[in-house]
């Protein structure tokens, strides 16, 4: 089968790519041979004698129901050929409720280092607090193997496995409350591709609109990245730039499986990257437990406000550059510009190279 040949109907497409550039075109090929003689003449498959490469291949991949949707196995011709398709899901629109529940905003607390002190009703929340609202409440049986809602429906059928934010940002316009009923609006903005060093890249962007009462309290973009598997043996192709030596803060976190795991539950995010081992090492190739992108970026905002006596901010924006894992420390530090109206924040693991980067501008 050409690279690039269309699979017709593989349901189980998102879970078995990961592992399919781990195996061999033979096998792949045993398995599309015994469908179709599965398909055709029932009665021959009993006879057929057992095929190795098949059962090689088997041993590792979960195939399941049989043959669903069309799609193309991510090449680095068809995947741009694609983004025309993708780029259809463009202008689709979908909206979440939620409510700021203060057992939430306790929790969220302690783990950023709080005594977890119950807030009252109609207490403002912190910045960027709002991350452990409208998470997609998928049933268990429409999530897909990486835990995340399959895609299709909202979200386009991009079939590269992996997926983590690249960034985000928002503008504060007026802070939410515990206690409040709020409202996310949700627009496809933009869908674009391009090839990296890792290959394939596919970058969705959604623009947020978050209400409360009617009234716009937060406006966000996000962005999206989904990229290729990689082989086991991790290896970070990007060029990592040294984080800056000055800084006005810095505070060291070491983010262990228990803190990933709470910070999961906490935004009933189903990622397994994040707290199933050897998903994230066997299947999507990362050395360790990945620590959400999220989660860094709360440091990034955290930090920067405790040190600079909570000051308001009016907006928040961050970018990702690399991985940071499970056990391994990391700095999330700042320092504000000439003027002291913004600051420029990154975080750094153990390497001192940035993991990400940020910037708030304070209202006052």
């Amino acid at each position: 089968m050409a690279r690039g040949a269309a699979l017709s109907n593989s349901a189980d497409f998102d879970e078995f790519y990961p592992v399919l550039h781990r195996r061999t075109r033979a096998g792949f090929a045993a398995i599309l041979l015994e469908h179709f003689r599965a398909k055709w003449t029932p009665v021959r498959v009993k006879k057929m004698r057992p095929n190795k490469n098949l059962e090689r291949f088997r041993d590792s991949v979960k195939f399941g129901n049989a043959l669903a949707n069309p799609v193309l196995l991510p090449t680095r011709t068809n995947m741009v050929d694609q983004t025309d398709t993708y780029r259809k899901w463009i202008g689709r629109r979908e909206t979440l409720v939620d409510f700021v529940d203060p057992r939430s905003i306790a929790n969220m607390d302690v783990l950023l280092g709080g005594d977890g002190a119950w807030p009252r009703k109609g207490d403002p929340i912190a910045n960027f607090w709002h991350c452990m609202n409208f998470a997609p409440r998928a049933p268990h049986d429409d999530l897909g193997p990486d835990g995340h809602p399959r895609r299709g429906d909202f979200m386009p059928p991009i079939p590269l496995p992996r997926r983590m934010y690249a960034g985000a940002e928002m503008d504060f316009i007026a802070p939410l409350h515990v206690g409040d009923h709020v409202e996310c609006h949700t627009v496809i903005a933009d869908i674009t591709s391009k090839h990296g060093r890792s290959g394939a890249l596919v970058f969705v962007v959604l623009a947020d609109e978050i209400r409360s009462d009617g009234v716009t309290k937060i406006m966000q973009k996000r962005t999206l990245v989904f990229t290729e598997a990689v082989n086991k043996d991790f290896s970070d192709t990007s060029s990592p730039k040294p984080a800056p030596d000055e800084a006005d803060w810095r505070q060291e976190i070491t983010p262990d499986p228990i803190t990933l795991f709470r910070f999961s539950a906490l935004t009933f995010n189903g990622h397994r990257i994040h707290y199933d081992h050897p998903y994230a090492t066997d299947v999507e190739g990362y050395p360790d437990l990945v620590v959400h992108g999220p989660f860094i970026a709360l440091w990034l905002i955290t930090a920067c406000q405790r040190a600079n006596s909570n000051r308001p901010i009016k907006s928040f924006s961050y970018r990702t550059h690399a991985p940071l894992f499970a056990d391994a420390p990391f700095n999330v530090a700042g320092k504000l510009d000439r003027s002291r109206a913004a600051a420029t924040l990154w975080a750094a693991g153990r390497d001192k190279c940035l993991a990400m980067t940020g910037k708030v501008v304070f209202a006052d």
